[in-house]
């Protein structure tokens, strides 16, 4: 209940829906396709039809809005709609943005690992990866790819505050579909002790920071 949080300022975030996003991110991934590319002469406004970057824009702008009430020592609720999608988006921007830790490769890691894995980000309903089970089609969206896309926007503005570069992004961004590691697999940290996962598949982050 809000009234129990009357110390905090409350920000909600209403964003689109989780399937919209999809549709947004099918569409981009449509367009930058090698040949329509090459071959698209209204480039920039074929880009913009396709949403994809207003949902970059709203999870920035809600991280600034963030970090600016923070800085004047104000408490904030972050409530989203389902409390497990762009939750995290949200929250681990705000803690990128405001603490320079976060932005060196072993707290990159670190801010994954719990503002993503241990808070419960639904990896496996998310991006349609379950085991032994089928996809359902209308709950998959690419809510850990735009929250990388959201940190390479402020790579490409601001390079030198950072410890990693796109590569890193591009290799999670390959990787929490690839089923190549343990990491992403299954939908929360209890999922994932049930299944073994820690100890039969090899962590991401082996080769990231060794």
């Amino acid at each position: 209940r809000i009234e129990n949080y009357a110390k905090s300022r409350v920000i909600t975030c209403e964003i689109d829906t989780i399937q919209n996003l999809h549709n947004a991110y099918d569409s981009l991934t449509n367009m930058s396709q090698g040949d329509k590319i090459m071959n698209n002469q209204k480039f920039w406004s074929s880009l913009e039809s396709t949403t994809w970057y207003e949902y970059v824009r709203c999870c920035l702008k809600y991280a600034d809005n963030i970090v600016s009430d923070l800085l004047k020592n104000e408490t904030i609720l972050l409530h989203c709609e389902t409390g497990t999608d762009y939750t995290p988006i949200i929250s681990s921007l705000a803690q990128l943005l405001i603490d320079p830790y976060y932005r060196t490769l072993t707290g990159f890691a670190v801010l994954v690992q719990k503002e993503w894995l241990s808070f419960g980000f639904p990896f496996g309903i998310r991006h349609g990866i379950f085991i032994g089970m089928e996809a359902n089609e209308q709950e998959i969206s690419p809510l850990f790819i735009l929250w990388l896309d959201c940190i390479h926007q402020l790579l490409h503005q601001f390079p030198n505050a950072f410890e990693f570069n796109s590569e890193l992004l591009l290799f999670l961004a390959e990787n929490c579909n690839s089923n190549l590691y343990g990491t992403f697999l299954f939908n929360n940290q209890k999922e994932r002790e049930m299944h073994d996962a820690y100890i039969k598949t090899t962590s991401v982050w082996s080769d990231v920071l060794y």
